[in-house]
């Protein structure tokens, strides 16, 4: 198990999300992950002025798949109560060809095998044990919106546990894997 400190300046759950999975390539590029049954990741990050996470990852190369636990400490540093949250789940722009994650001139490079699908399947979301209400929408299911049951203050904090599952695409380009690469840098 490997066990990296990833510190990013992280104004909102979104960029939470995001360095999560840029933080995600430099250690799987580290690991043997790939030529094991199961490569297990621990990830962590901190805003000093509140915000963390810490992520238990387990990278499963004969499905391409990515099975994770989110803990979220969310410090809401708005001007306003926060009721419901944001989080960007770029690996679902992979979901169809005609989302245009990949250019159509690239196709070709980036999917020699045939396009082949990449996607994040939230299982649950909670917060002190209680699951919550949480939709995904947007043009192309990217955005993950979770409901609060109460307002975060302004200053005050929440904890979040998001449990999901990543499907890597067969892909050459910044999310997928290649015949010796796992590249998850969306």
């Amino acid at each position: 198990m490997k066990t990296m400190v990833v510190k990013r300046s992280l104004f909102w759950p979104v960029l939470i999300a995001c360095a999560v999975l840029v933080a995600v390539v430099f250690i799987i590029t580290g690991s043997q992950g790939a030529d094991t049954d199961k490569g297990w990741i621990k990830v962590q990050g901190a805003d000093p002025k509140g915000s963390s996470y810490a992520l238990d990852l387990t990278l499963v190369p004969g499905e391409a798949k990515l099975d994770g636990v989110m803990d979220l400490i969310y410090k809401n540093e708005e001007t306003v109560p926060m009721n419901t949250l944001l989080f960007m789940i770029y690996p679902n722009s992979f979901m169809r060809e005609d989302f245009g994650a990949i250019l159509t001139s690239d196709m070709s490079l980036a999917y020699p095998n045939g396009f082949s699908e990449g996607r994040m399947d939230v299982k649950s979301v909670s917060t002190k044990g209680q699951d919550l209400t949480y939709s995904i929408k947007g043009s192309q299911m990217h955005e993950l919106w979770v409901e609060l049951p109460e307002a975060v203050a302004v200053g005050d904090q929440v904890k979040l546990t998001i449990h999901y599952t990543v499907t890597i695409p067969n892909c050459y380009g910044r999310f997928g894997y290649g015949e010796h690469t796992w590249s998850l840098v969306n």
